[in-house]
């Protein structure tokens, strides 16, 4: 499991990347978002039936749909898309079944990604 603390401390180390002011979680590089809270809509939950995280969700913006997908295949269970993803480069994570060292790896490739923009 992965905490909000956890994830805020190593976003803190990204040199450019500055917290949205808002009612969820969310942090930008270059304007641009490279995670933020995802709640799940009742349309998510439906849609992902038994497999919807109960917990907290994280969404992870990332370079394209194939580096997502490649995410999703290998790190099944924390790492999911829900249909309003479907077209959209970001990867969802269930922080209840992640792990840190997880986390930390997908912010730094988007990190890297969007600094570079």
């Amino acid at each position: 499991m992965v905490t909000w603390a956890e994830i805020e401390a190593i976003i803190a180390t990204f040199r450019t990347c500055v917290p949205v002011a808002g009612d969820q979680r969310e942090w930008c590089v270059n304007k641009k978002a490279i995670a933020w809270e995802r709640p799940l809509s009742k349309r998510d939950m439906a849609a992902l039936g038994v497999n919807a995280p109960e917990g907290d969700v994280m969404a992870v913006h990332l370079e394209n749909l194939m580096t997502r997908d490649a995410w999703v295949q290998t790190v099944p269970g924390p790492c999911f898309v829900s249909p309003h993803f479907a077209n959209y480069p970001a990867v969802l994570i269930d922080l209840e079944k992640a792990d840190l060292q997880l986390v930390t790896e997908i912010l730094n490739e988007s990190y890297e990604f969007l600094l570079a923009r």
